[in-house]
Order: structure tokens, then sequence, then C-alpha cells
């Protein structure tokens, strides 16, 4: 199977409206925008998922009960549902997961354990259906204990495995992390009345990655050897890109989401600069800028990230340290990225920074070749006795500039 492989799309009236990539859609939005009514309407078939044409089933906070999900189950059935739960859990429990008619407290189980759980047992009996259908869940954190959570988590994932698709609606970042693979597989809801979503087409971002390397060899020799041509990037584009982008951004992407703007970072100097601004000194412009940063591996696989979030329609500040000028590799990205700027004035800026940074941080050159995961705490004692205070000022004042500056291209 290639890299994102499209087996589904969600459509109305026939027009295409979200990709389920890899059978999953993870459906994110602000609490009002229609997570749920869309799952509503899917189930009702008001929107269609194309070349699906067996069962739904729609897993609601109330709406979900032994009796219309057995309704559907075909092979699995009563019986089958009784003794999984009693197998599974405790006798009294079991009981009120079995009753349709009551979610009273009943031996220290609050209703909210009652319901926990029996969206986790509706779930495992839609799994151990053999005809496979689709699975829509609504925020399937809700009520849920931490546990429970992780064995929903790994119950779709299966499902997803097992070529069904499956859609869910989240408004917490650790179900992404779980279930996300593809970053392909998540969309934000901007506005369900009008159709308007948030989603990376990453075809299409794959196709723009290789044109921005294609503008100049040196960018292409940072990934081959030069005998091999561009080979090495096409490894990552065609086989690995979605997967790169998954991993890298596991912790990342629910955040990346919900911004209006991304700050990425060439490498370690930045990574504890963006730590020590977003967790000690300037939290609330973070905030109420509503921006996140992201830290690279470096120079060249810069590109990589800054497409992906111009796709998600994101604005993008690079940081791009002013290496020696006589280097023809940094010349070579240096230009591509003012080319780019001028083809994408409302949604990409670089921000030259000197090299001298990473000196001012402390940063052992051999350490950077390790993941910088310590705690802010460790690295304050930098900024507080190296006296660059200033100068993380300064630098944040130009990323108020450059936002500026692609506001007024937008509006414009």
């Amino acid at each position: 199977m290639k890299d994102n492989d499209i087996r589904y799309i969600l459509n109305q009236n026939g027009k295409e409206i979200l990709a389920i990539n890899d059978n999953l859609l993870i459906l994110v939005a602000y609490n009002g925008k229609g997570k749920s009514d869309l799952l509503r309407k899917i189930n009702t078939r008001e929107y269609q998922i194309s070349s699906f044409d067996k069962d739904i089933y729609y897993l609601g906070l109330k709406e979900s009960t032994p009796d219309n999900i057995l309704a559907k189950g075909g092979i699995v059935g009563e019986d089958s549902y009784r003794k999984y739960i009693k197998e599974h859990f405790i006798k009294d429990t079991a009981e009120m997961i079995l009753d349709r008619t009551s979610y009273e407290k009943i031996n220290d189980y609050s209703v909210e354990e009652i319901i926990s759980y029996r969206r986790l047992v509706l779930l495992k009996v839609i799994s151990l259906i053999k005809d496979k259908k689709a699975v829509l869940i609504d925020e399937p954190e809700l009520q849920a204990h931490p546990a429970v959570l992780k064995e929903i988590d790994v119950i779709l994932k299966d499902l997803s495995a097992q070529k069904n698709p499956v859609i869910i609606t989240t408004n917490l970042d650790n179900v992404v992390d779980d279930l996300l693979s593809n970053p392909g597989q998540i969309a934000k809801i901007e506005n369900l009345d009008k159709e308007v979503f948030v989603q990376a087409d990453m075809k299409s971002v794959q196709k723009k990655v290789r044109n921005f390397y294609h503008r100049n060899a040196y960018l292409l020799n940072r990934f081959s050897a030069s005998n091999q041509k561009d080979q090495g990037l096409n490894n990552i584009i065609e086989k690995n890109y979605s997967a790169y982008l998954g991993s890298s951004l596991t912790d990342k992407l629910f955040d990346v989401i919900f911004s209006d703007a991304v700050i990425l970072g060439e490498g370690a100097s930045e990574k504890i600069l963006f730590r020590y601004v977003d967790k000690v000194l300037h939290p609330k412009w973070i905030r109420e800028n509503k921006v996140t940063f992201v830290s690279c591996l470096g120079k060249s696989t810069i590109p990589l990230y800054f497409v992906f979030m111009n796709a998600l329609g994101l604005k993008t500040i690079c940081m791009f340290d002013k290496d020696k000028l006589t280097n023809p590799v940094h010349n070579a990205y240096y230009e591509a990225f003012k080319s780019y700027k001028e083809d994408n004035p409302y949604l990409f800026r670089y921000q030259l920074i000197d090299p001298s940074l990473e000196d001012k941080l402390h940063i052992n050159p051999n350490y950077k070749l390790e993941s910088i995961e310590k705690p802010v705490n460790v690295y304050s004692h930098a900024f507080l006795t190296s006296g660059i205070q200033n100068e993380v000022a300064a630098l944040m004042k130009e990323w108020e500039e450059l936002l500026k500056e692609m506001n007024n291209h937008e509006e414009k």
C-alpha cells in the first residue's frame, strides 16, 4: 500500500467533502461548530461514505444502547454480548451495563462510569462482528477513565486496521496522539453549515514538497549522494513522509491545527528557546496570538514541515540560522526561502537568526545530537545568567511584525 492511500471519501450529493485516510478520520472543532451534528448526518446518510454500503454503527453518549447496537449485530447477538461483559467485568458492573432503562447509581458506580463502560463494551462487541461495519464514535473521552480510554483507543486502532472506516470526534489531544498515524487523518470543522473544513491533501503536499527541493540541486543533495540524484528525497516523499510527520508531530498536531500560526525552529537552540518562551517567559503571549512552536531536525527538514502547515492554511515563520555566506547549501536554502515567500506572501516568512544563540544558551555541541527533552527549569538559568532576555524580546517583536505582514496580505 502506498503512503497515504485513501480508501474512502466522505461526500454529500456527489461532492467530495473529507478524505478518510488509512480508514481513519479524526474530527476536531471548537465547541458548537458541529462535530456531533456531522456524525449524526453521516449516520442518517445525509453524508455518504463512498464505496461503503454496509451498516454504520453510531456511538453517541446516550443514543448508544445494547438494543440499538445488537439490532444490527448480525452474528454477534445477545448471548455473546452478555458473555463478554460477564467475563471482563465484575458481576455488579455487568448488570448495570446490561440495564437498558436505568442510569441510577448502584454500588458506588456513578452514572458517568456506567456510561463509560457501556461505550467500551459496545465498541468491543462491534469489533467482534464478522461482517465489518463503519464506526462513528462521538467524543470517546467523555466520562472515560484513562484506562478505559486506552482500551477504546486500542479497539479503534484494530477496527481501522481491519479496513473499517472509523470516524471519531474529540476535544482531547491524547486521543489524537494515540490514534493518528498520518497527519491527513485529522480534520478541523470550521463551519459545518457552509461545509468549511481544514484538512491537508497529503498527495498535493507531497507534490509541493518535491517542487520545493527541486529548486536547487544543493537542496536535493541533503538527502542523497550526488550520484543518486533525488532518490533520497523520493524515499522520504513516496514511502515515509506521512509517517515522518505523524511521528515527529505526535504531541504537536492537535495544537497546530488549532493555531493561527506556527513558528519553526531549525534545531536544538530553538527548541530550548521555544520551551522557555512557552512555559516561562510569555505563555500569555502564546495563547493570545494562537501560536504553536515546532522544532525541526535541521535546515534540510524544515520545508517538510512548513509546506504541510501552509496546506492547512496556517501562517508559518521559519527561523533560519545565518551561517557562513560562502556556504553554498546555506545560500541555496536562503534563496529558496525567499522565492517561496514571494509565492506565498500571506502564509510564509523566514527570520534570520544569529548562530551565536547556541553559545549564549550554553548548549554543548555534542549534546545537540541527542533529543533535547529536559524540563524547562534546567535551562532557565541559561537565560537568566546569559543576559539575552533583550534578544528574546527582540525576536518576539519580529514575530509580531512578520505575523502582521502576513495578515495584511491576507486582507488584501
